[in-house]
């Protein structure tokens, strides 16, 4: 017997509409959405400006002297100003002796583990002490200038021998900083 000839392309047309039905089943609903990723460049430079030396005073040969970063007038003061809320790392180079002149006698001079103190504002009773010697990482104050800044105080002991020379010994506190980029 011979089927008409719709009948014999009903099985055909069945196989493409089984196909069909299976992609369609497989498809899924998709939509799209951007966002913009933005950097903005800061011009502002990180400044550093040295405020206040630190002074140890008259001392007397063989009586170590030690000045607190947090309590002390006398202690040293760096300012920092830069980019609002920019995080800086400070690191400092520290001598190990102060030397009367050119050539002259030393004396030694230590920064211990809380040689340092660190604020966002100028309130040393305020700050935090730190070890000068590992540096410090923190960020600018999140202010507009001139409140765009951060302050940083150092103390240290001297220990003169029992037979110092007379003299006046100095030596350089340096604090290096520059923006981490985070």
């Amino acid at each position: 017997m011979t089927w008409p000839r719709r009948v014999r392309a009903l099985p055909a047309l069945a196989g493409v509409l089984a196909c069909a039905l299976t992609q369609a089943g497989t498809a899924r609903a998709q939509a799209t959405a951007t966002i913009t990723a933005l950097a903005e460049v800061s011009n502002v430079a990180l400044a550093v400006a040295s405020l206040r030396d630190l002074g140890f005073g008259t001392v007397v040969p063989g009586a170590p002297v030690s000045v607190s970063p947090a309590t002390s007038a006398v202690a040293g003061k760096f300012e920092l100003h830069g980019a609002r809320n920019a995080q800086f790392s400070a690191t400092f180079t520290l001598p190990t002796a102060l030397q009367a002149g050119l050539g002259g006698p030393t004396m030694p001079i230590a920064f211990g583990a809380g040689a340092g103190c660190h604020y966002d504002r100028d309130q040393q009773s305020k700050c935090a002490t730190f070890n000068p010697a590992s540096g410090l990482i923190q960020r600018i104050r999140n202010n507009p200038p001139p409140n765009d800044s951060y302050f940083v105080w150092i103390g240290g002991t001297v220990t003169p021998g029992a037979s110092q020379a007379a003299g006046v010994y100095q030596g350089t506190v340096t604090l290096t900083a520059s923006y981490t980029g985070l």
